[in-house]
């Protein structure tokens, strides 16, 4: 008898005992997408954002331009001598901030002065007198011609009666011609009759009949005289061909002339007296009312620039200082007129000083053509700023761009930033480039 043993089945813990009593965890086995997402997301983030301020840049290259060569300026007023006379206080500095209504000088009125208040005094006396005697001989001149008017008047109405007369006479005579010619003609025909009954001879009715002809012709002349009257009266009623008016129709018109000449003079005259009155009553104010003579900033601003010293004549309208209104500032740049006509006048633009990272929101104020030599003339402004070397000898265009008053700069160079060169940014009209 065989005698069979059976093994027993080989136990799994027995194979692998680390396995079976240390299981594997499931999240170990099978990692989550979670974190890949998001590490993902993140960099896709990232990679949008770039793009964004990438493509922002472009377009905001091709839709605006910068220079390097804009100037910070502003407004100078040139304060003036009000009269003639000696600085007897100068308080002006380059420099030196100035309240509006601070008094910055006083000129005092001298020797010269008072003479010109009695040469002006002189003047408007003589003036007086001469208009004076002109407005008198005006009315001289005025009453002859009325009296000229009168005479030629009294001998119009003269001359129209004697027409009237003639006129009357002219009628008489015709009348008469006409009751002679009716005569002739009677007698005529009553022989005319008798001719051919044989009792007057033929001889005696020609005679009656050139009788009556005669007196006819007579009729006929005296109608050519009363037209001839009547014609002279119509004339003389309009003051036409007075004769006897001849002399006075030449002396009305030169006396009108005269009168005209002397109007002209009088009002001339009466010109000049106002305007020596104004002068002489502004000189009194002046030299009489007052001693010295302030002057005083209108604005508050900085003394960019002083002429006189205290001590020194001057004379009316010298300047005595430049006054800078460091409230009106612009920054001015100088460009091609082809870049000038893409500018955006409607867009803010952009002024960054030189050396600094301080940016400004300004506006264009003005755009306009301008020559060499305009900049040469250019008194209104403390400094203009200087020709690109790329821009010389081509067409210039003047930008200036409004800007708000700059924080005081420590520089003395630069009052109220007045110097300073700027970064200007415009904005384009669409896109495209310069």
């Amino acid at each position: 008898m065989v005698e069979t043993s059976e093994k027993p089945p080989i136990s799994k813990l027995a194979i692998a005992p680390d396995l079976v009593a240390y299981p594997i965890p499931e999240a170990e086995r099978s990692p989550s997408l979670w974190p890949r997402l998001v590490i993902g997301a993140a960099f896709l983030g990232i990679g949008v954002v770039a793009v964004s301020i990438g493509l922002s840049s472009v377009i905001y290259r091709l839709t605006h331009a910068t220079f390097q060569d804009g100037l910070v300026t502003g407004r100078l007023v040139r304060l003036q001598a009000p009269v003639n006379g000696e600085v007897q206080d100068f308080f002006a500095s380059s420099g030196v901030d100035v309240q509006a209504g601070q008094v910055l000088a006083r000129i005092a009125p001298g020797q010269q002065q008072q003479q010109t208040l009695l040469q002006l005094q002189g003047s408007v006396s003589q003036t007086t007198v001469e208009l004076a005697a002109a407005q008198q001989l005006l009315n001289l001149l005025t009453t002859q011609l009325q009296s000229l008017d009168r005479q030629e008047q009294a001998l119009q109405t003269v001359n129209t009666s004697l027409a009237t007369d003639d006129v009357t006479r002219q009628e008489a005579i015709m009348a008469s011609a006409i009751a002679t010619a009716q005569a002739a003609r009677a007698d005529y025909q009553r022989y005319q009759q008798l001719l051919g009954a044989g009792v007057v001879s033929q001889q005696q009715v020609d005679n009656l009949r050139a009788e009556w002809q005669s007196a006819q012709a007579v009729v006929d002349q005296a109608r050519v005289g009363i037209n001839s009257a009547e014609t002279q009266l119509g004339a003389t009623q309009q003051g036409i061909g007075l004769n006897a008016g001849d002399n006075l129709q030449q002396q009305r018109m030169t006396i009108m002339q005269t009168i005209a000449a002397q109007t002209a003079l009088t009002h001339t005259l009466s010109t000049q007296l106002g305007t020596q009155q104004q002068q002489h009553q502004q000189a009194q104010s002046l030299y009489s009312d007052r001693q010295v003579v302030e002057v005083e900033a209108p604005f508050s601003g900085v003394i960019y620039s002083t002429e006189r010293e205290t001590g020194e004549q001057v004379s009316r309208p010298d300047v005595l200082l430049t006054l800078l209104d460091c409230n009106t500032l612009w920054v001015e740049v100088l460009i091609s007129n082809q870049q000038a006509s893409k500018i955006d006048t409607e867009k803010p633009v952009r002024v960054r000083l030189a050396g600094t990272t301080d940016t400004l929101t300004g506006e264009v104020e003005l755009i306009e053509a301008i020559s060499r030599s305009d900049l040469a003339k250019d008194q209104t402004q403390a400094l203009t700023p200087g020709i690109p070397d790329q821009l010389m000898g081509q067409p210039l265009t003047r930008v200036r761009v409004a800007i708000p008053p700059i924080e005081e700069q420590s520089q003395a160079q630069h009052l109220c930033g007045i110097g300073q060169t700027t970064q200007v940014t415009f904005g384009m009209k669409g896109f495209g480039r310069f």
